[in-house]
């Protein structure tokens, strides 16, 4: 449901159907709530390992289809396509009477047949794959989904610039695909597809970005011996248009941090190049205060948690939404279990929470309109529920980063109510798709990204929604 069960969004709902064109409807319906199994799902053929290679590309052949499982004799799974044989087989000038087992692929990725399309397409962005195995309830397989499938519910091209980035080997070709990410949003929105679903898709090619750019400019014997993470709003994977680097380099202890300093400044300068404008507060791995050993980390935590210091809680509020994209993920998972430990104060918890109320959300339609008809959305609105629920996801010790995925589990543990998570969940979808529409029609100007949103530009429904945003927004800061 876009919007909550109750009158208001319920009128509002009708309304908005009301004023769409029945096309869109369709599309956004084909979009949204089509599953897997209404798309064409190629046939499953499972061979055993006995197999060679003449006798399954025989059976490729008389089946008509791309793909074959193959099943082992302990029971596990590998899959065979049609460009192995051409890649491995023939490049190779293997031997026909092979055993076909030699080119057959492990990590098969598996999705249920009733799951939507679009789970299916952020699975392959995510693992870099062209296919999925499907199942059913029974856990049986039912066939194969491929990135061709899908082409007539996307009109996007993730996938290939999921495969650019996996396959860069420069700057300048990282650089060429990035610059798909824009393309991909503005098909995505104007397709209806909700702001939770962008974002994770964006921010899967974000990782696997900042991942090869790491491993393209750091030195091979560093990789291993440090973990590279983002924060911030990429760290809750909710960043969609790049605003800024919020970026953070964890070095095993025992390594001379000092002679990778200079590394460190072109990794900054490369996400500059590649369109990622530098962080204003500094937070980035060229600064040396985030860029250090897992013991100055670990003690920066003592520190932040020990203190009443408005810093402290914004580098805290910062460092909680880390999310590793290289290098050795366990020391974040070590840092964030030993800042788990450390929440334990009431008092460090009240002061940490009281930011949600640091700026002004609208009560009424006079401060609604503004004197200047600006409102700047992501104070007003998003900043209050994204920080509100990260202090309830500290206290919490909720190792999830995303915002949503933090209400949802606040609402699985009782923390909060049903109906309270529901609007909240409403409230920041609202206020997301507003400011993203914003920042397009900037883009589309050449203008400077803002979160200043100008009242007199929106519709009557935006307006109505906007201000029941508001609502919600108050009363949960009422709460924190």
């Amino acid at each position: 449901n876009i919007f909550l069960k109750n009158s208001f969004f319920q009128s509002i709902s009708e309304k908005l159907n009301n004023n769409i064109n029945h096309e869109k409807n369709k599309e956004m319906a084909n979009i949204m709530i089509a599953k897997i199994k209404d798309a064409k799902i190629h046939k499953a053929i499972i061979i055993d390992e006995e197999k060679t290679i003449f006798e399954a590309a025989t059976i490729i052949k008389k089946e008509k289809v791309p793909t074959l499982l193959l099943k082992n004799n302990a029971g596990e799974m590998y899959i065979i396509t049609d460009s192995d044989f051409r890649q491995k087989v023939i490049l190779n000038r293997m031997d026909y009477d092979d055993l076909v087992v030699k080119i057959a692929s492990k990590g098969l990725i598996y999705i249920n047949e009733d799951d939507f399309l679009f789970n299916a397409q952020l699975q392959m962005a995510k693992h870099g794959l062209k296919r999925v195995v499907v199942k059913n309830d029974y856990d049986e397989i039912v066939g194969i989904l491929d990135q061709i499938s899908l082409s007539s519910f996307f009109a996007t091209n993730t996938f290939a610039v999921s495969n650019q980035i996996i396959n860069a080997e420069t700057l300048d070709e990282l650089k060429e695909a990035s610059h798909s990410f824009i393309k991909i949003i503005k098909s995505l929105n104007a397709k209806g597809v909700k702001i939770e679903f962008i974002s994770k898709l964006i921010n899967q090619l974000n990782k696997k970005l900042l991942d090869k750019l790491y491993k393209i400019l750091a030195p091979k014997e560093l990789i291993g011996k440090s973990c590279l993470v983002v924060m911030g709003s990429e760290g809750r994977n909710e960043q969609i248009i790049k605003t800024d680097q919020d970026n953070a380099l964890i070095v095993r202890d025992g390594v001379d941090v000092e002679q990778y300093r200079p590394y460190m400044q072109k990794i900054t300068d490369a996400l500059v190049f590649l369109g990622y404008p530098p962080c204003e507060g500094n937070i980035m791995v060229s600064n040396p205060d985030w860029c250090k050993s897992y013991l100055n980390f670990k003690n920066d935590i003592s520190r932040w948690v020990g203190t009443q210091d408005m810093k402290n809680f914004l580098d805290l509020a910062i460092f909680t939404d880390s999310f590793s994209v290289a290098g050795d993920k366990q020391m974040l998972i070590d840092l964030k279990e030993f800042l788990y430990s450390k929440v334990q104060n009431h008092i460090f918890m009240a002061y940490f929470a009281k930011s949600t109320t640091a700026f002004e959300t609208p009560t009424t339609i006079s401060t609604f309109m503004g004197k200047e008809n600006f409102i700047n959305i992501k104070k007003a609105a998003i900043f209050p529920i994204v920080h509100g629920i990260r202090s309830l996801a500290l206290r919490e010790k909720i190792k999830e980063t995303t915002t949503i995925k933090r209400i949802q589990i606040l609402e699985q543990r009782k923390i909060m109510d049903k109906d309270r998570a529901a609007e909240l969940l409403e409230a920041l979808e609202i206020a997301n798709t507003l400011r993203l529409k914003h920042q397009m029609e900037l883009l589309q100007q050449n203008k400077p990204l803002s979160n200043d949103i100008e009242t007199n530009s929106l519709g009557k429904i935006e307006r109505d929604l906007l201000k029941e945003s508001f609502k919600i927004v108050n009363d949960f800061k009422k709460i924190i």
